[in-house]
């Protein structure tokens, strides 16, 4: 044990660290140029305990991934940073420069394991305080009301994202006159005509199955999820299908609904929403194209920000996103892509909470004081030592 104690808080280990984080930073980055997206890139090297790098042929070498990496450099700044240092005054700096890294990886703990994040899409002149998830969906069962509102019921991805190819799941509520069973999840699939690659015991809706695909990621914003949903009512049943794609051509409704006693309700499978503690209006959206395409050289919106009566207006572009109440908005996309000049331009945010956002401010000023204390130390120090070399040259 005392081994490797002495080994995880060694300088060894900590420059064996700092090489594979070099090796995976400079992987991760050139895979970008040909093989991957940035999103794809994020999750499998640094997102990741491990990956398996294939280099050349049947060559594949496996390596450690970011959250291996930090998490080994956390171990080896907890022992050899603070337990193992001698703690003298001359090191306080030192000890409150390791205290400020400890909080930097423990803030990109809290944001990795606890941060969440979405899109909202505007146009000039609209105003919204949700926003859809990236990665996680719901399933919602609407309900008209009779001045002409609708109530909505949502079953939150944990419930269903887990079931297996046997698994269902029952939804009640004593507001339905209904029992909605949910089966048959596929992460991303197609809904297409039945046919003998397709046949399987899962049921044809309006002359479509679902067909499962295998998933690009287990996040990824590519997948299009889809499952069955069958209503029981009393000795009868309904049976339909939900998929991610909004009014796909071949189902004749959407969302799928439920008809009980000349009263229709709706279901539909969409991404999360979330709300944010103010409401955004978009005030105004500029792009600025390269001559000839329509390819997008710069794009930056003007808001407002609504909570309480209160308006605060903000701009956000590339690089200067606004950040309020623990959630910060980027300037990420715009829309439609590959539309005409005449087109309506909408601008698209992406939104992300993270309970950890200021943290990364606090550690570099702790790493800070933590340096300025060391250097101010050691120049007294110096100081101290010629004053007493120079007194004794003289005398």
């Amino acid at each position: 044990m005392k081994q490797l104690f002495d080994y995880l808080s060694s300088f060894a280990f900590a420059i064996t660290i700092l090489a594979f984080m070099f090796v995976i930073t400079l992987v991760g980055t050139l895979v970008q140029e040909t093989q991957m997206s940035l999103y794809d890139a994020q999750r499998i090297y640094f997102d990741s305990w491990f990956v398996v790098q294939h280099v050349w042929g049947p060559i594949y070498v496996p390596l450690p991934g970011g959250v291996l990496l930090m998490t080994a450099l956390a171990i080896n700044l907890l022992f050899g940073g603070m337990l193992r240092m001698k703690r003298t005054r001359s090191r306080a700096g030192i000890l409150i420069t390791h205290v400020g890294i400890a909080m930097l990886l423990l803030a990109g703990l809290v944001k990795f394991s606890m941060s969440y994040e979405g899109q909202l899409a505007l146009y000039e002149g609209e105003a919204s305080a949700e926003f859809q998830d990236s990665y996680d969906y719901e399933i919602v069962v609407f309900e008209p009301l009779a001045n002409g509102e609708v109530r909505e019921y949502r079953v939150p991805h944990e419930q269903f994202a887990t079931l297996g190819a046997r698994d269902t799941l029952t939804v009640r509520n004593k507001s339905w006159p209904f029992e909605l069973q949910v089966f048959g999840w596929m992460p991303n699939c197609r809904a297409v005509p039945p046919s003998s690659k397709t046949a399987s015991a899962l049921p044809v809706v309006e002359g479509h199955t679902l067909e499962e695909r295998p998933a690009v990621l287990k996040h990824d914003e590519r997948n299009l999820p889809g499952c069955y949903v069958r209503a029981r009512i009393g000795d009868s049943e309904q049976t339909g299908i939900l998929w991610l794609i909004e009014s796909p051509p071949m189902l004749t409704t959407h969302p799928w609904t439920i008809t009980v006693e000349d009263k229709q309700w709706g279901v539909k499978l969409r991404r999360e929403t979330h709300r944010l503690p103010f409401e955004v209006r978009l005030d105004d959206f500029r792009a600025e194209f390269h001559p000839g395409v329509r390819k997008a050289r710069s794009y930056e919106s003007w808001i407002t920000a609504s909570a309480d009566g209160a308006d605060v207006k903000h701009h956000i572009y590339m690089n200067a996103p606004l950040r309020r109440d623990g959630f910060t908005l980027y300037q990420s996309s715009w829309g439609p892509q590959g539309g005409s000049e005449r087109d309506r331009l909408f601008s698209v945010f992406s939104i992300v909470t993270n309970p950890a956002d200021s943290w990364p401010l606090w550690s570099c000023v702790v790493i800070g004081l933590g340096m300025l204390i060391h250097f101010t130390v050691m120049l007294v120090r110096y100081a101290m030592r010629e004053a007493r070399a120079r007194a004794e040259v003289t005398s």
